[in-house]
C-alpha cells in the first residue's frame, strides 16, 4: 500500500503540475513504447503511481531523460489493459479499469493484501 502522504501529494499537487507542463510543452513526453522496442533498458521502465493506460502524460522533472526520476504509467496498444510481468516469472492483462488502490497493492508485497483474480 502506498503512503497516504505520498499518494495525497501525488494527486494534488504532483500530477496537477505535471498536466500543467504537458499543456505548456515541457516535463512530458509522449515514447510510449517507444524506447522498449529499441531495447534500451533504462527507457523501458514503468511505476505505479499511474494506472495503466492513463490518460495523464508521463512526467519527469528531467524532460524525459529515460534514466530519470518521475512518474510512467505501464502502456500498451492492447485494447481495455496492459500485460504485466510479475516476480514469479507470470504475465497477467490488468484492465485499464483496475481500481488504484487494487493497482497499487499489485505493485508491492509490503501491504500482505490478497487480491482475487476478479479485481484486476
Amino acid at each position: 500500500m502506498q503512503n497516504p502522504g505520498d499518494q495525497a501529494a501525488l494527486q494534488n499537487s504532483i500530477i496537477p503540475d505535471c498536466v500543467a507542463a504537458a499543456k505548456s510543452g515541457t516535463g512530458t513526453w509522449d515514447w510510449g513504447g517507444y524506447y522498449w522496442a529499441t531495447g534500451d533498458y533504462t527507457g523501458a521502465k514503468a511505476n505505479f503511481n499511474l494506472g495503466p493506460n492513463s490518460k495523464i502524460p508521463d512526467c519527469s522533472p528531467w524532460g524525459g531523460v529515460g534514466a530519470g526520476i518521475g512518474f510512467y504509467a505501464a502502456r500498451s496498444r492492447h485494447p481495455g489493459g496492459v500485460n504485466v510481468g510479475m516476480t514469479d516469472g507470470s504475465v497477467r492483462f490488468i484492465k485499464d479499469s483496475i481500481s488504484l488502490q487494487t493497482w497499487y497493492a499489485v505493485a508491492t508485497r509490503s501491504g500482505g493484501e490478497v487480491l482475487s483474480a476478479d479485481s484486476y
